[in-house]
């Protein structure tokens, strides 16, 4: 395909617009009044007024008036939308669909053309009142007959084999994660351009079709959050486990809400054993096709090979579709439409289709063919078979056959189903006159399926290839036309005729596009609504209608369960043509260049960060997308100004992270209202809320590792002596900068500590320590910085010939060492044993109150070190920071340790967050390029104009995303209870905007206000039940707004 001069010049904000002359059929020459799709009906009504003429003995007069007769009346009745009035009489399934319970039969055995044929056959049944009721069985209008699965050269395949007729078929599922709803604006033009190409290089005779659905299912969710209780509940954790039950409330409203929806997308390829050579629509080739049958059949009877033929149907079949299908279709997807694809397995596919047609848990397959390749190199084929009932028959059992209730409905799975297709009728009026921008031409369907009002839907789009020289050919003759209509104007004195000459450019436009390579294609949309009444089916179907606006999409007034039957996977059904493929044949199918398709097409979708349902849960366009930091080891950071939701999306990771792990907060806030510290007040004994002005911590304890595997526990200490050294040049150097005294003092304090922990005294304290625990007598004889300073002295480090540098560095190290562990303010603190319990799983480091700057610092090392120490003890941790932009903009060392947490924290199990409402210090500070290197992710909400400016230029996030955070769409929407957050993945720099939902529940307990905190006091106690809880939060919910 020839490049588009054109090309380089567009971007994602260039403007699109459609046209629609394309595959637009001129009026007949010798009937120009005429639409042309009634010409074909119009003949055989001309026909019949002869035939009735001559059978009546009618002159020809009254032979013309029966033919205009029977003319007008088809015109009248039908319109420009013939298939709708054709459609109504195609009859309903007799007395509904049946279906048969029946073994499976092999295609290799003899007998399985003749029992195929009879399992078409209408089905009676006697019922209990009396009398003989028929059936249709699922067999005619299903032609599915096993899963297959197809394992050659690497490559596994699960496919749905199909058996219509002579012929056999198979729609080639792909799973297909989607192209990411915010793209850059560099890689829309092209990913356009290469969806285009795939479009323009379908194969030949095949079809593929796009699917996207959503569902309202929150069970898997709820699963989890049960389990996560049950997990809460064992640890003693009251308020997580009730918090977990109220989380899952909540999933389940918001789901009723259409707030929260499943979403699923995949794509089907077509592979047909006549590979396009004959479509049924030929007549010529129907005879010579039936000619080789039987030639075919004759030769095998003569020579004794017809029972060889049927041992290798599979391995056969299987082989054509792996070499014919799988493969051509898998490199066009992947390597030319650029598109994330792969296959499914055989036990996806049946899970699938089980959750499409049942409901429950999913049995075993009743059976499979499975293809491979043995030692040799022979595809083979086997039945691997667990059920002798065929797959048909398990999978449309009970509520699974298609109930056809009406023409417009049908029910499946105890739920009503309707129909809607987007139809433009003869003049093809109801194509979309533009998509927008590039960018919104990729977003189209997805701006439609993300709304919250449409839920429940799915998108079924079926593309195949038009023939492209009747379509030049028609542009042509339109050019033609529309030039003649000018000609008539100007000699009836008129200066043109403004509709010839607009479509006449547009033929022109439409004919370069072909010149170019691109090719026109025909679009069968259907969509398909799910309800539970039929008042909302109805109220579903005027909303998506409305969605659409100038787009025209149309309920399936007539043949609903055909328009559902032919978005089937296990079909063969062309989507919208299979009711009006024989006698008067009509295509209802949108006719458009391949450049335009795209737009229609459901390519788009917000992408999972992970695909488990753990941790916190967002909404992003009402997909659930989950972060988990503890179990997927991340490293992040919260913003937002106040009000914007900070605290409670702080404690949403805190409660989710709990069960697997201690959290170690350092609490910058100042007083005790801070959100770290109304946590630490829930969970009562359980945490610990600790100023570090009071409670002692000993900064050179030896982390527990007896929890920990042998592997790991040489890794964290040496890690934590690492830190130790860190933290004992940190305290001696302070805000100090001298270079050369920083070295003498680090090398000085590396042979001191080795020295100190080699000591043989110093190590069984330690132990002791530990095996004791925080009451015993041993922990109060822990090793101490006081006992660290006589290893800091030139006997003790052997120094007998040091130079005046080396005694200068000493007594500095003394003289600071000492006059910190005598400060009256900190030296009890930093020189005591620990008073901090380490089986806390919410501990809190607070240093407001500390009035002296470098004594400040020195806590938040302290207190860094104790986040550390902790962590280490236990195979995960998360170590949170609120409001450091203070601590970070003042103290180099502190910025030095927070980076270097960042990039060796993950390497003990420990994952760390900043949160604030001001981040600008840590563009600023001196770790700043260690930190954004080792970030996961990024959660930024509400933002002042400023601030978005700093993100936009440090954080590279694009304009039109980061200045959304600045501006109301960002506000909580506090009547549903959501807030809104644009949250950044940093390994690809992907971005999605997505929402919150607390619940009342979590909003209560972390309310702060002064009449809150009275309702607190009124009625919650220490360690509060459910009861009273209970009645708190209906309190609590009087005094809302609006409540």
């Amino acid at each position: 395909m020839s490049q588009n001069p054109e090309q380089t010049q567009r971007t994602a904000d260039t403007y699109t617009r459609t046209i629609p002359a394309f595959g637009r059929t001129p009026p007949f020459f010798l009937l120009p009044f005429l639409p042309s799709d009634h010409v074909q009906p119009v003949m055989y009504l001309g026909l019949a007024s002869v035939l009735i003429s001559i059978i009546f003995n009618l002159n020809f007069i009254n032979g013309m008036l029966v033919c205009l007769w029977l003319c007008g009346t088809w015109l009248a009745l039908t319109g420009f939308r013939p298939w709708l009035f054709v459609n109504q009489f195609i009859p309903l399934p007799k007395n509904g669909y049946y279906n048969v319970p029946s073994d499976f039969v092999s295609a290799e055995n003899e007998e399985f053309e003749k029992i195929y044929k009879l399992r078409q056959q209408p089905w009676s049944v006697r019922h209990p009142n009396g009398g003989m009721k028929t059936y249709q069985p699922l067999h005619k209008d299903i032609p599915f007959h096993a899963l297959m699965e197809i394992d050659i050269d690497g490559y596994k395949a699960a496919i749905p084999l199909l058996k219509n007729h002579r012929e056999w078929s198979a729609n080639i599922p792909f799973c297909y994660d989607g192209i990411h709803h915010e793209l850059y604006d560099d890689d829309v033009v092209g990913t356009l351009d290469s969806v285009t190409e795939l479009l323009d290089n379908l194969l030949a005779g095949e079809r593929i079709t796009f699917y996207q659905g959503k569902y309202s299912d929150y069970q898997a969710r709820a699963d989890v959050l049960n389990h996560e209780a049950n997990v809460s509940k064992e640890k003693n954790l009251a308020i997580n486990n009730i918090l977990m039950e109220a989380e899952a409330q909540r999933s389940k409203q918001l789901t009723h809400k259409g707030l929260r929806q499943l979403w699923q997308q995949l794509i089907f390829c077509s592979w047909r054993q006549s590979k396009g050579q004959n479509r049924g629509l030929n007549f010529l080739t129907n005879i010579i096709d039936n000619c080789e049958l039987i030639w075919q059949n004759f030769s095998q009877l003569l020579l004794g090979t017809k029972k060889q033929k049927l041992i290798f149907t599979y391995a056969s079949l299987g082989q054509s579709i792996f070499n014919e299908g799988l493969m051509p279709w898998l490199m066009l997807l992947k390597n030319t439409g650029k598109l994330n694809v792969r296959f499914l397995s055989v036990d996806e596919l049946w899970q699938w289709l089980w959750e499409r047609h049942q409901t429950g848990p999913a049995p075993a397959i009743p059976q499979y063919i499975k293809v491979f390749q043995n030692q040799q190199g022979q595809v083979m084929a086997e039945i691997v078979e667990n059920s002798p009932r065929e797959t048909l028959s398990v999978l449309f059992a009970n509520n699974g056959v298609p109930f056809v209730t009406a023409r417009n409905e049908l029910k499946i799975k105890d739920q009503l189903v309707a129909a809607m297709c987007l139809d433009g009728g003869i003049k093809q009026e109801g194509k979309p006159d533009s998509f927008g921008t590039l960018r919104e031409q990729l977003r189209y369907i997805l701006k439609i399926m993300a709304r919250r009002d449409v839920r429940d839907t799915e998108f079924w789009v079926e593309c195949e290839l038009s023939d492209t020289a009747i379509i030049s050919d028609n542009l042509q003759k339109t050019a033609q036309q529309s030039s003649a209509s000018n000609k008539q104007a100007a000699e009836k004195g008129k200066v043109l005729d403004v509709f010839a000459t607009e479509l006449q450019k547009e033929a022109l436009e439409a004919q370069k596009l072909l010149y170019q390579g691109h090719v026109g294609l025909k679009v069968g949309f259907t969509a398909l609504l799910y309800r539970k009444d039929r008042s909302e089916l109805e109220r579903a179907t005027q909303t998506l209608a409305h969605a659409f606006g100038r787009a025209l999409l149309i309920r399936e007034q007539q043949v609903a369960w055909i328009r559902y039957l032919e978005t089937s996977p296990l079909t063969n059904k062309r989507q919208l043509t299979s009711c009006n493929e024989s006698g008067l044949v009509f295509d209802p199918r949108l006719p458009f260049p391949s450049t335009e398709v795209p737009g229609l097409l459901p390519l788009s979708q917000p992408r999972s960060v992970f695909g488990h349902p753990k941790g916190v849960e967002f909404l992003c366009e009402s997909k659930p997308l989950y972060l988990h930091p503890l179990i997927q080891n991340l490293n992040f950071m919260i913003t937002a100004t106040k009000g914007g939701g900070k605290s409670v999306m702080s404690f949403a990771f805190v409660r989710h992270c709990m069960n697997y792990g201690p959290i170690l907060a350092m609490d910058m806030a100042t007083g005790a209202d801070s959100t770290f510290a109304l946590i630490a007040q829930l969970y009562g004994e359980q945490a610990a809320y600790i100023d570090m002005a009071v409670t002692p911590y000993n900064p050179i304890m030896m982390p527990d590792l007896r929890n920990v595997d042998q592997e790991q526990q040489q890794k964290r200490l040496a890690i934590w002596k690492s830190q130790i050294q860190f933290f004992l040049l940190s305290l001696v150097m302070g805000h100090l900068e001298d270079a050369l005294l920083e070295d003498r003092c680090r090398s000085l304090l590396q042979k001191a500590t080795l020295h100190f922990w080699s000591n043989s005294r110093i190590q069984k304290r330690y132990q002791a320590a530990i095996a004791g625990g925080l009451s015993s007598t041993a922990w109060q004889k822990q090793p101490t910085l006081s006992d660290f300073l006589p290893f800091c002295t030139k006997e003790s480090l052997k120094l007998f010939h040091a130079d005046e540098f080396d005694e200068r560095a000493l007594v500095h190290i003394q003289r600071k060492l000492s006059s910190k562990i005598n400060d009256p303010n900190i030296g009890r603190v930093i020189s005591s044993p620990s008073g901090v319990n380490p089986k806390a799983v919410f501990t809190v480091f607070s240093l407001a109150g500390l009035q002296d700057r470098e004594n400040a610092h020195i806590m938040a090392l302290v207190a860094s070190q104790a986040c550390s120490q902790i962590g280490m003890s236990y195979p995960r941790s998360l170590f949170l920071i609120d409001e450091c932009s203070t601590i970070l903009r003042v103290s180099p060392s502190f910025a030095d340790l927070i980076g270097a947490r960042f990039a060796i924290g993950r390497k003990f199990g420990q994952s760390t967050g900043l949160i604030g409402q001001d981040l600008e210090s840590v563009f600023e500070c001196r770790a700043a390029g260690q930190i954004m290197a080792n970030l996961d992710f990024s959660l930024i909400g509400k933002t002042t104009t400023t601030g978005a400016q700093s993100f936009e230029g440090k954080m590279n996030i694009p304009r039109r995303l980061i200045r959304a955070c600045a501006s109301r769409q960002y506000e909580p929407w506090r009547e549903q209870m959501l807030s809104y957050w644009l949250l950044k993945w940093e390994a690809t720099g992907d971005f999605w905007k997505v929402a919150y939902g607390t619940n009342l529940l979590e909003l209560a307990l972390l309310s702060s206000n002064p009449h809150e905190k009275e309702l607190k006091a009124q009625y919650l106690s220490k360690s509060p039940t459910y009861s009273q809880i209970a009645t708190f939060v209906r309190a609590y919910k009087q005094q809302l707004p609006n409540n």
